[in-house]
């Protein structure tokens, strides 16, 4: 399976994803990584940024996610992370964090601090072996590695109460996005 999604660079109040990877605002490009499907998030209760970015962490820290894939990013000792992770932020929901004054960085920021699980949820879910240990249930596994892990991307229309997480197909050896240009066809 593959999928398309183009960012929403008219609504959005922040760079486009390919400006922050190098390119020019006005320039043609496009980022691919292998991926999953998206997972939908909905958040229409609690319109604040913290509110919001809560529920999308905890979309980004369920069991059944690549985040449980063992021997994923980095040397660590729980062998369990997420390579990357796209974040789809629509409608009202960038709005509510945009006009907060929450930069990408902010909400990168946010979701790298916030999605997580702890070690005993990953032993219990499979994803780490071993029986639970004196604390494991304080001992929390990050779903990334670092904030520059999450690519945040404003695209979709108004619904105001929806949002996507993106996990990548496993670790960045084997899923690291990749941003090139793309040229204008012929005569255009």
């Amino acid at each position: 399976m593959s999928y398309c999604i183009a960012e929403n660079a008219a609504n959005s109040p922040w760079l486009p994803l390919h400006a922050e990877r190098g390119f020019q605002a006005s320039d043609n490009a496009v980022t691919v990584f292998a991926c999953e499907g998206p997972r939908q998030v909905r958040n229409s209760v609690r319109a604040t940024p913290e509110g919001v970015l809560t529920t999308i962490a905890d979309a980004m820290s369920t069991l059944g996610t690549s985040l449980t894939t063992s021997g994923s990013v980095d040397a660590s000792a729980t062998g369990t992370r997420q390579g990357e992770i796209a974040v789809v932020i629509a409608g009202e929901h960038m709005t509510t964090i945009s006009e907060q004054g929450w930069s990408k960085r902010d909400v990168r920021t946010y979701l790298a601090e916030h999605a997580r699980r702890t070690v005993a949820d990953l032993k219990r879910g499979g994803g780490l072996p071993g029986e639970i240990a004196s604390g494991d249930e304080a001992a929390y596994v990050p779903v990334v590695a670092q904030p520059e892990d999450i690519l945040v991307i404003a695209a979709g229309g108004n619904e105001g109460a929806m949002s996507a997480v993106i996990p990548s197909w496993g670790p960045k050896v084997a899923s690291t996005a990749v941003t090139w240009p793309v040229a204008p066809a012929a005569g255009q």
